[in-house]
Order: structure tokens, then C-alpha cells, then sequence
């Protein structure tokens, strides 16, 4: 019997070791926060670091935002538009009205079988093939059975992943052209030595809208600078272009938005969908966030910036001479939260390809974790098609693994380190000195010095400061220390004002660093400071007042650079892709801001990946001047493999991180312009990578090698394009894990090819965790530089000295004094070398003789006739002081080189080696001369080539990471039949046979032992955890507010089974589960049409229920979140189920302040044809699903949930017995036969049953049971 026993890619042990290989560490940074509580219904959490989204409001109609997904591509990812057929072509229009068609008619279609107007929102063509709606969520059922249609997903509101950074990643020597004064640097054909600064880029923005006063987007830079408008003078997009509808909603009179040749155009694709929160209508960014990030990537360069009272502050965008266009796609919520329907982000991206403009997108913005499905994701995949860079945050819920966004492979994910510049302050209590953190409204000044006194020793109820102060006078003119809780900081500040405070400081409630957001409207000056410090502080205090001073922030440079904020999201992606791709400076950022309604610009210095992903973008746009022929995947590929790894440190600073937090490195655009390799990737090879259909990602030709599944060896090819524009020689090696790489020297020429096969040794890898090495090719510097001259002159015969056939070259650009030899190479045909004589002259005029009449003794017979050996034309006859043979003993030269060294003979000297000519600078003109002292032979002197040593140069390196996880080759086990019938007569014996199979999927020989007693458990059912980190509600809350939600998902039986063990893999927000429950309970329903038929709020609706309180020795959790229900041990008897299809919900009754979330599972697909579901029968979490609903409409990783099913069996019978009882040693594909007798002697008639155990080192089902059934007449 071989039971359902589903087997992904990555196995269970693997993704818990990945997984679990790390723990949170002390914090070096912190995004910046408002201190505002997400709601406490929301229904999906994130072990390890918050969720991303928001799942909407519903409308007073009862409606949500979905996208239906149409089953064709599309425009683009159909082959129109750059790169293929023009996108305004009549092939490209035929096309798109055939996509327009069928969404018109699938709306006609909707209306007719709902019975009602259905509201369209947006319609896509370019980017996706979609149209976005409002629908009930009884509705999507309807809507996803309709032709034509292929999925529809909910719409979610992402959340937003909230100066000297430029300059750190090598941006200014790239500005100043640096990376082209280095002689040693080939570039690649048209590139001028010019100093790229974005000029003629255009970067999008997809954020929160953009300040359009801001001098950071001035037409004129603080030097001077004019830009240039793209689109010729005066010609702008959206909100000013006056042809466009949005125009016409949003700057009807052509004075709100004022565009000009730097911002040159914006969007408003999200106002109407804020629900009750707030948005500007048109692009005007009413967070700040977005101007923060168009100003990181391609901001002006301005110098008089002031900052929490630091003056003459330099900052620049990346890219400062880029062009700038910004897609308004976010809102405020009523917490003061950014927040990004996925459909307004669609939006922009269509209208970025449609426009055809953009070449940078940055999308500071959370997502992307489920890129084959999720509508964002794969308009950013036509988006790459369409020429499009796209730069995504790789999200802040670090530092724990697995917590990553935008695991697209088409994306380029950053995440954040230092810079080393910081705004730093100093508090004084009494003595003693506090490192302070200004929040983002008013500073002090100068030291402002006060009593200091705790709002919880003035009432305890209140050390938040979230209530008012009846008095109006408890901090008259004090310091108000307040701890961090319950309500937002503004909130707590204004509190503290009007109780007479004159400052505030705000102490941490956890471990690590706070940066209060949120103040710009406050009046008084506030700060926070660390946990302890706030501890040691109250304590200090004693209930009373001590004196205070707060320092004014200053300009801090000292820091250390390259350390992962702690912030920062972590890999492993759950696919074979490593993420994130790269980093970049993301912690305390100084960049433009929204303006807070003064008269002086506003900047703030923030946190977040969302600062890191701009730096690249602007890389990116550096990149795409420099080399506007490169495509997408090619640019990527060298901000990847010139990344820098060297001292980039994980957030404790001490630690070397390694891919899984930093990608390739910390992006250094000047190293990446010196690029002589790249690697490109088509947009349909990555939509054809989807592992959900089969895919394989590592077959990708991208910048980084990962395999989570490496049994034996792993390869990988990976192929090069030259964009030097010459030959250059290479040698690749793979250090940090084992194998080879084929071939490991090459030659590509420019223009030219490489592929290389990477073939990594896992064998010698610990098994179960993740190894990390680099693939890294080097160029091999020439030894020398060769100065050639072509001479063909005939050699005159017989008259020499008089005369000579003489060759000129001249020598540039040789560092002196040389670090090495020179040689000297000449092409002469002549027969009988003795009559040749042959001198070298430097640019000093010091002649050397290289040859005089080999064979002739010039001084005791000078009318010799010497050696009547050739130099034949076209061999290489080589002058070089290391030669072994003397030019007087030369034989000549056929063929090939012929290595001589110098010989003067009768010639004047010194000189006499080639070292002596070359002690002074050697750059000028040289002069060799071949003439001939014999008589009636003659020849031409056809070329000359003086080979100079090349300067010592650093090399060139490309490196690519690699991760691999070894995995134990395993066998499969199968047993065939799968279940024995014996029917007998009483004292008899009777043999069947089984077969013990170790299937061709297996990587391992199979060893196996029939167990003859005792009990074992095999899985019935399972599927494991996605590794993602996403976990969904299950719970009833039984704390006065009694109500629920429930989860769901199904399981198949295809054969009848005892079910004894429920195990449910799951996670707390922190709290041991031991605690904050005092009950489990697991319900089992039939199938109804693809939905459980019932629930747990409906009586007597399930086929099997058990609940069991904490401490019952049945019920086994963990502290973290994990649980098994021992059903066996509970009732004293299995659970005997038919075949057939199941579904079972477990939720935990908590009585405690957390929440149980159930892990995303892997689909067992084989045996589990539904989607998970869940019901909140009360719509006590305010998502409307009061019904079963599909969870994949929120998000499509909840296609599964984490649990499985298994049985236990006593083993053998008195009466059953096997020969052989054991084997090793099965190849793959291989079988023992084993045959199992039933001896019914002594046996009363009757029906007997036993199991036949089976152990193996199937390490996925080291457990097998074949049923054994017995009738004895």
C-alpha cells in the first residue's frame, strides 16, 4: 500500500532547517514608524515580520475590488511592442480589440447572470489582460466558471516599505567619469568617456505622488543645470498634457499641476478608491513618501538643504539628470498609512508601457510574494518585456528568513544596509548621557535644559500619554518622558503640550532603535530613546524630577557602512530564485518630503527598503545612458555581478552576510559600468519558469545559481555576452562550495558568446542547510601591449651599411619605469640569415644590435659566408633577453615563433640586451632596420611588433552567488499490491507475493525491514508548510467578545483509512500557545460542491469533532505555534473513515491576548483538487466572508494550508510472516519480491485483520503499511 504522501520540491526538513537557520539579533535600525496598530481583524499575519497588505473595505453595497484575469496574454507579452511588433501597429491594434472585445463581452455577460450593473474600475491590456471590478464574494465562483476567464483574485492595499547613499554606491565616480579613465577598461562600443548623470532617462515612480514645488524636481538644479524634456518643449503626460483625461479630472485649468523639463508629467490612478481614508486628488503626494523616493532615485543635486537644524546639507538623486514622471497609486488610511490597491499599481504600469517613455520603474511598495498569479507581479513581467527596469523593495520584516516581498525573477529586489551618516542627539538626565532620536516634527534649537518627569509617576493609567491631562499643568515647563503604546506619537506629543511640556521623549517599549514619523504638525520638540535607556532613566527618576538637557541633532559620519538594517527582509525566497537580488543604502536616507505647509522646502531622513530600491533604480537609469542597447535582464546582471560583498556585515555589524540577506551585494554603479560580461533572460523564459507549471527556475540565465534540492551534484549553465569591444581572456572558479566550472579559461570576443556548465559537488555539502559559494570569472590582464607596424619594404641586397630596409612604430600610454621585459617580433622573409644584420633604436637613439650575420666570425673573417638557414615570411622571429638561444646560433625560423635572444657580435656597445634600451621612458618612436651584407639574396621585411609590458592592474571581476541546499539522495519506496486477501480453510497455509519497489524517481538505493511487533504511524495525508511565512486566522475568541473565523481545507482518501493524528503546523504573534488558549478543537466535514458542508458555528454540521483542553496529554502544542491532536489516545479508538474527499478545520479557543495562524501549505495536488477556505460567520474581522470562501482571492499562497493526517498500526500477526523480512541495496527502479504466508493452524473460523509494517530509509515515508485481511472457514 502506498499511502497519499505528497513530496515537493523542497522537503520538509530541508525548508525547516532553511527556515529556522536563524534568530532575531539586537537591531541596528528602524524603519520609521506611526506607532498606529493595524486593526486587530486583520486576517492574515506574517511569521517573523508584518503582513504587507490590507485586505479593503468593503463598499455600503457590500462589494470588493477583484481583477479577473483573462486567459489570454497580454499586448505585449504577445509579442508587440520594443523588441518585437510596434505597439500602435495594425497587427498590435488588430490584437488589442480582440482583448477589449472579450472583456466587453464578459462584463455584458456578468451583468446578465448577476442581475445587476457591474462597476468597472479599470480595464488592462498592455501590462495584463484583466479588468478590475466590484464584486460580492459570492459572486467570484460565478465569475471565474465564464469563458475566457482565468482566475479572480482580490484586491489588496499594499502597504508602502517605509543623501549620502549616491555616493556610497559609486554614483559620483560614475558622475565624474571615473570609470572611464582607467586605460585598463574596455567598454563597450559607443561609449565616449562622458560623465553619465541620467541625462535622457525617464524615471517612474509608482508611489504616493510627488511635491511638485520641490526644488528636488526644479527644471534648474542649484548648478545650473538645465534639463531636457524628452518630449520636446512643453509636451508633458497626464496631469499636463492637456489631450488627457487627466488632465481634464484633475487640472482642469491647467494651474494645479504645473509640470516642467525635469517632472515631466503625473498620474492619479487611485483617487476614488480610498475608501475612508484621504487622497489628493491628482499626483500630489499628501505622505511624503513619494517624493522621497523620486528624489533618492533622480533627484536635482542641491546644496543648501536643512535638517533638524544641520545646515548646508549636499544631497543628489542617483540618477540627477534623469527626467522624472510620477504614478500616483496610494493612499493615506485614517492611521496615516500609505497604502496601494493593487489596481491602481496595474494602472500605472499600463500607462507606462502604453506611453512608452519610462525606462526605470521603482516600486517602493510591498508584494510580489506569489509572482506567477499576483496582477502587479506579472504586469511588472510585461513591463521587462516592454524595456522597463523595474527596482522593488524587498520589504521590512526582517531579520528574520523567509520574509521577503517581490520574489519575482524579473524584478531586481533590494534590500537595506547603512551608509554610515546619521542625525544623532544627546539627552543629559542628572549626569548621565542618552543617545536620542528627533522624531520628524520640531528639534531644539540649542540645549534646552528642564526638569524631566515620567507621565506614569504623575498617573500610572496614563504612562502613554494617550489620554489628556485633566489639569493642563503637569509638565509646566517640564521634559515629558512617555512610554511608546496605544496610540500614535502625535497623539501623545499634543497630550503633553497642552499639560505645559516644553519637550517630550517617547521611551521604546521593545529592543531596538525608534524614529517617530507623524509630527510634522506638532509644536514641541520630540525624541525617543532605547527600552533600557528608559528603564534605567524611570528609575533614576524615583517618581520625582531630575534635570534635563536636549542637544540639538548633528551631522554624524562616522558610522558604520554596509550593515543590513535589521529591518530589512531576509531570503530564502520560497522559490529556487535567490532574493533579494542586491542592497543599497536604505537606513536614515535624507531625501524630499510633502510639503507640511511652511515656506522652506521639506526633507526627512527615513528607513525602510523602500529608501534602498530607489538607489538602484538610479543605478539602473546610470546603466541605461551608458548603455542604452542593453536589455533589462542585461542591466540587472551587471549591477548584480559588480555588486560589492567585501565588508557588507548582517545587523549585528560583526557577522560577513551572505546572499540570503544581501543578494549578489551592495550595488556599486561605478563597478558596474566597467562590466564586461552580462547575462540576458527573456520575459517568456521567466513566465515559463512558473514552478506551479513545471517550470524550472534554475535554468534561468540570470546573475545568481540556486538550488534548494542539490542530491549528488547540481548544474547549472549560464550564458555570457561580450560588451567589451575586444577579445578578452577569462578564468572562472567556484569558491565557497565544491565542484567545477566548464570551461574554466575562455577567450570571448566582442560581441562574442560564452557558456559555461557550473556543476556544484553536494556530497561534500552538510545536508539540510543552505551553503553559500560564488561563481567568479576574472579576466586575465594581458602580459603585454603590442605596438604594430606594417613595413613591407624589400630588404636592398649586399648593401649594407649603406643601406637598410627600416620600420618606424611609436610607443604611448606605457606606465615607466616597466614591470617587465619587452620583445621584440619581426616578420622577414629572407633565405640565408648569415648575410642579415638587424638593430633596434629607442626613442633616445640608443641602437641596439638584436642580430649580426649568424655563423660569421665578423672579426677573424668578416667575408664569411655564415648560416644559410631561412627566416620564411609569416613565422615570428621573437628578440627577447630571456630566449635560451643566442641570435648568433639562430637556425632560422619556419614557422610558429621563434624565441632569439639579443646578440650584437661585432656591433658597437652597450647596448646589449633589451633591458638596456628600456631604462629610460620608452614612450616616442622606435626604429628597426633590417639590412643585408651579403649579395644575391634578397627579401622584404613584412611587419614589425614591439610588445611592451602591460601596467600592473587590479582584475576584473564578475561574481555571481550561489546557493545550495544538499539534500540526502533518498529512495522511493512502493509496495505492490497494496493491500492482501486471504480466504482459507482452518490449519492451512497459503503465500501471496509483494513487491518492495524503489521507484525511478528515487536518487538513492532503497534498504527496507518488515517490523513484525509494536505499533508505527504513516501519513495518510500531508502537506507542508510553503516557507513564505503567511498564515491565516483560526481562532475563536472567547473573551467576552465571543466570535470567530475559521479556515478550512480539504484532504482525499483513496482508500478507506483509520485516521488517529491531526497535526496542524502554525504560528503565534509571539506569545507561547500554552498560555493564551485553553483549548483546541478539530472538526471534520463532508464534501459540498467543493466547500465544507458546514462549519463550526452550525451544530451537528461536522462528521467528526474532538476538542481537548490545554494539559490533556492528547493535545501536544508548542510554544511557537504548532499542534497535534492525538485522536487514538483521546477516544481509545481510531476514527475508521471511507474513501472519499474531506475537509477539516482546526482553530484554537483562545482566552489570551495573541492569535493561531495557520501556515500556507504546498497543494498536495495529487489528492487535493479544492482551495482552502475560510468563514467568519459573524464578519467579526470585517472581510464579508460569512460564507466558505476560496482563500486564493486573498491571496492566491492560500491555495493550501499546512497539516496532515496519519494512522497508527500495531504491527504483524502470530499468524502473518514474510521471507525475506528485510533487503538492501535496491537500485533505483529495482525490486525485491517477498513473500508473505498466512498460517491459519489453531485458528477458529472466522475474520481476522493484521498490518504488514514496512520500514525504509524513504525518508519522506520511512513508514509503510500494507493492509493484511484474513477469512479462515
Amino acid at each position: 500500500m502506498t499511502p497519499v504522501n505528497f513530496k515537493p520540491l523542497l522537503a520538509a526538513t530541508v525548508m525547516s532547517a532553511i527556515y529556522m537557520a536563524g534568530a532575531p539579533t539586537t537591531a541596528q535600525a528602524v524603519a520609521e514608524t506611526y506607532d498606529v496598530n493595524t486593526s486587530q481583524t486583520q486576517l492574515v499575519e506574517r511569521q517573523g515580520g508584518a503582513v504587507d497588505y490590507v485586505i479593503p473595505e468593503p463598499t455600503r453595497d457590500g462589494l470588493r475590488r477583484y481583477i479577473i484575469q483573462m486567459d489570454k496574454p497580454s499586448t505585449v507579452m504577445s509579442g508587440f511592442g520594443p523588441g518585437g511588433v510596434a505597439l500602435r501597429s495594425p497587427a498590435a491594434e488588430q490584437y488589442l480589440d480582440e482583448l477589449v472585445n472579450d472583456q466587453v463581452n464578459l462584463l455584458s455577460t456578468l451583468q446578465s447572470i448577476l442581475g445587476r450593473q457591474v462597476e468597472t474600475i479599470n480595464s488592462f491590456q498592455h501590462s495584463y489582460n484583466g479588468v478590475a471590478v466590484y464584486l460580492a464574494d459570492h459572486e467570484v465562483a460565478q465569475v471565474e466558471s465564464q469563458a475566457n476567464v482565468k482566475r479572480v483574485l482580490l484586491d489588496k492595499d499594499y502597504l508602502i516599505n517605509t543623501d549620502v547613499g549616491p555616493f556610497l554606491i559609486g554614483a559620483d565616480e560614475l558622475w565624474q567619469g571615473h570609470g572611464a579613465a582607467n586605460p585598463d577598461v574596455i567598454f563597450m562600443d559607443g561609449f565616449d568617456g562622458a560623465m553619465p548623470q541620467g541625462s535622457g532617462v525617464v524615471v517612474g515612480i509608482i508611489d504616493t505622488g510627488i511635491n511638485f514645488s520641490h526644488p528636488s524636481f526644479a527644471a534648474m538644479d542649484e548648478n545650473g543645470y538645465t534639463h531636457t524634456n524628452p518630449l520636446g518643449d512643453g509636451n508633458y503626460r497626464g496631469v499636463c498634457d492637456p489631450t488627457s483625461d487627466q488632465y481634464t479630472t484633475y487640472n482642469p485649468s491647467g494651474t494645479d499641476y504645473t509640470c516642467n523639463a525635469k517632472l515631466i508629467g503625473g498620474y492619479d490612478f487611485v483617487h476614488g478608491l480610498e475608501g475612508s481614508g484621504f487622497d489628493n486628488p491628482g499626483p500630489e503626494d499628501e505622505n511624503g513618501h513619494g517624493s522621497h523616493t523620486a528624489s533618492t532615485s533622480a533627484g536635482n543635486t542641491l546644496h543648501s538643504v536643512s535638517y533638524l537644524g544641520v545646515s548646508d546639507i549636499t544631497i543628489s538623486g542617483v540618477a540627477p539628470k534623469a527626467n522624472v514622471v510620477m504614478f500616483d497609486a496610494c493612499y493615506n488610511d485614517t492611521l496615516g498609512r500609505g497604502l496601494c490597491p493593487g489596481v491602481s499599481s496595474v494602472a500605472s504600469v499600463e500607462q507606462a508601457i502604453e506611453d512608452g517613455d519610462v525606462n526605470v520603474l521603482n516600486f517602493s511598495i510591498g508584494g510580489g510574494t506569489s509572482p506567477w498569479t499576483d496582477p502587479v507581479s506579472m504586469a511588472f513581467l510585461s513591463a521587462t518585456q516592454a524595456g522597463i527596469f523595474v527596482s522593488a523593495s524587498a520589504g521590512n520584516s526582517g531579520p528574520g528568513p523567509g520574509t521577503l516581498g517581490h520574489n519575482e525573477p524579473w524584478t531586481a529586489s533590494v534590500a537595506a544596509t547603512t551608509h554610515g551618516r546619521s542625525f544623532t542627539a544627546t539627552l543629559t538626565v542628572d549626569v548621565v548621557d542618552y543617545d536620542y532620536i528627533a522624531g520628524d516634527g520640531p528639534t531644539v534649537p540649542a540645549p534646552a535644559v528642564s526638569n524631566m518627569r515620567f507621565a506614569g509617576d504623575v498617573d500610572p493609567g496614563n504612562n502613554e500619554g494617550c489620554a489628556a491631562w485633566p489639569l493642563g499643568t503637569e509638565f509646566t515647563g517640564e521634559i515629558a518622558l512617555i512610554d511608546r503604546g496605544s496610540c500614535a506619537f502625535a497623539d501623545k506629543v499634543n497630550n503633553a503640550e497642552a499639560a505645559g511640556a516644553v519637550a517630550v521623549i517617547v521611551a521604546n517599549n521593545t529592543a531596538g532603535a525608534l524614529r517617530m514619523g507623524g509630527l510634522e504638525l506638532t509644536n514641541i520638540p520630540a525624541g525617543s530613546i532605547l527600552q533600557s535607556d528608559g528603564t534605567a532613566i524611570k528609575a533614576a527618576l524615583a517618581g520625582g524630577v531630575l534635570s534635563a538637557t536636549m542637544y540639538p541633532p548633528i551631522r554624524n559620519t562616522s558610522g558604520q557602512a554596509d550593515v543590513l538594517a535589521d529591518f530589512s527582509s531576509r531570503g530564502p525566497s520560497p522559490f529556487e530564485y535567490n532574493k533579494p537580488d542586491v542592497a543599497a543604502p536604505g537606513v536614515d536616507i535624507l531625501a524630499a518630503y510633502t510639503n507640511s505647509g511652511g515656506t522652506e522646502p521639506d526633507y526627512a531622513a527615513i528607513s525602510g527598503t523602500s529608501m534602498a530600491a530607489p538607489h538602484n533604480a538610479g543605478a539602473a537609469a546610470l546603466l541605461i545612458e551608458r548603455n542604452p542597447s542593453w536589455s533589462v535582464a542585461e542591466v540587472k546582471s551587471a549591477l548584480m555581478m559588480k555588486a560589492v560583498t567585501a565588508g557588507v556585515m548582517k545587523e549585528d555589524g560583526v557577522t560577513p552576510a551572505d546572499p540570503f540577506d544581501m543578494g549578489a551585494g551592495r550595488i556599486q554603479v561605478d563597478n558596474a559600468a566597467t562590466a564586461t560580461l552580462v547575462l540576458d533572460e527573456s520575459a517568456s523564459n521567466f513566465a515559463a519558469a512558473d514552478p506551479g507549471n513545471g517550470g524550472d527556475l534554475k535554468t534561468l540565465n540570470v546573475a545568481s545559481l540556486t538550488d534548494y534540492n542539490c542530491q549528488g551534484t547540481c548544474t547549472f549553465t549560464r550564458t555570457f555576452r561580450s560588451v567589451a569591444d575586444s577579445a578578452i581572456d577569462y578564468q572562472a572558479t567556484l569558491n565557497g562550495v565544491p565542484g567545477t566550472v566548464t570551461p574554466s579559461t575562455f577567450t570571448v570576443p566582442k560581441n562574442g558568446f560564452q557558456t559555461l556548465t557550473i556543476e556544484v559537488d553536494a556530497s561534500a555539502l552538510p545536508f539540510g542547510t543552505a551553503s553559500f559559494g560564488e561563481l567568479e570569472i576574472t579576466d586575465v590582464p594581458a602580459a603585454s601591449i603590442p605596438f604594430s607596424q606594417a613595413v613591407g619594404i624589400e630588404i636592398p641586397d649586399g648593401d649594407y651599411p649603406n643601406s637598410a630596409a627600416c620600420g618606424q612604430v611609436t610607443v604611448s600610454g606605457i606606465t615607466f619605469p616597466l614591470t617587465g621585459p619587452m620583445s621584440v617580433d619581426l616578420d622577414i622573409s629572407h633565405t640565408w640569415i648569415g648575410d642579415l644584420v638587424i638593430t633596434l633604436e629607442n626613442p633616445n637613439a640608443d641602437v641596439l644590435g638584436l642580430m649580426s650575420r649568424p655563423g660569421v666570425d665578423e672579426i677573424a673573417n668578416p667575408g664569411g659566408f655564415g648560416s644559410s638557414d631561412d627566416f620564411v615570411g609569416g613565422a615570428t622571429v621573437r628578440f627577447i633577453d630571456s630566449a635560451t638561444t643566442s641570435a648568433e646560433d639562430s637556425t632560422g625560423c619556419a614557422s610558429g615563433v621563434c624565441e632569439l635572444a639579443p646578440a650584437p657580435d661585432s656591433l658597437p656597445q652597450p647596448p646589449s640586451t633589451l633591458a638596456d634600451v628600456t631604462t629610460t621612458d620608452v614612450n616616442g618612436t622606435w626604429e628597426v632596420c633590417v639590412g643585408d651584407a651579403g649579395a644575391f639574396i634578397t627579401g622584404p621585411f613584412n611587419s614589425m611588433t614591439l610588445n611592451m609590458p602591460a601596467p600592473a592592474a587590479a582584475p576584473q571581476l564578475h561574481t555571481l552567488p550561489v546557493t545550495v541546499v544538499a539534500v540526502q539522495p533518498s529512495p522511493v519506496i512502493n509496495v505492490i499490491p497494496g493491500s492482501l486477501s486471504y480466504n482459507m480453510a482452518t490449519n492451512s497455509s497459503s503465500s501471496q507475493n509483494a513487491y518492495i519497489q524503489n521507484e525511478s524517481s528515487a536518487t538513492g538505493p532503497l534498504d527496507w525491514s518488515v517490523q513484525a511487533s509494536g505499533s508505527i504511524n504513516v501519513q495518510q495525508f500531508e502537506q507542508v508548510n510553503t516557507g513564505t511565512g503567511d498564515g491565516i486566522v483560526s481562532d475563536y475568541y472567547d473573551q467576552g467578545g465571543n466570535f470567530g473565523a475559521y479556515s478550512a481545507d480539504n484532504f482525499v482518501l483513496n482508500n478507506g483509512a483509520q485516521l488517529d493524528v491531526f497535526y496542524f503546523d502554525g504560528f503565534t504573534n509571539g506569545l507561547d500557545l500554552n498560555t493564551e488558549i485553553d483549548a483546541f478543537t478539530v472538526e471534520v466535514y463532508a464534501d459540498n460542491a467543493g466547500v465544507p458542508a458546514g462549519d463550526p458555528e452550525t451544530p451537528a454540521s461536522a462528521l467528526f469533532q474532538l476538542t481537548l483542553a490545554v494539559g490533556d496529554p492528547n493535545l501536544t502544542l508548542t510554544a511557537g505555534g504548532e499542534v497535534t491532536v492525538d485522536v487514538l489516545g483521546a477516544l481509545g479508538s481510531s476514527w475508521s473513515v471511507p474513501a472519499g474527499n474531506y475537509w477539516v478545520s482546526g482553530w484554537a479557543n483562545f482566552v489570551g491576548g495573541d492569535r493561531w495562524n495557520w501556515y500556507a501549505g504546498i497543494p498536495n495536488t495529487a489528492n487535493n483538487s479544492e482551495h482552502a477556505q475560510i468563514i467568519d460567520p459573524t464578519d467579526a474581522f470585517g472581510g464579508g466572508f460569512t460564507s466558505w470562501t476560496d482563500l486564493t482571492v486573498i491571496d492566491p499562497v492560500f491555495a493550501g494550508l499546512a497539516f496532515s493526517v496519519s494512522s497508527n498500526y500495531t504491527c504483524g500477526a502470530p499468524w502473518l510472516s514474510t521471507s525475506p523480512g528485510s533487503g538492501s541495496g535496491i537500485a533505483i527502479g529495482g525490486s525485491d519480491t517477498v513473500s508473505v504466508t498466512v498460517d491459519t493452524t489453531g485458528l477458529a473460523p472466522g475474520n481476522y485483520s493484521a498490518a504488514l509494517c514496512i520500514n525504509s530509509n524513504d525518508t519522506s515515508q520511512p513508514n509503510t503499511v500494507v493492509p493484511v485481511s484474513l477469512t479462515v472457514n
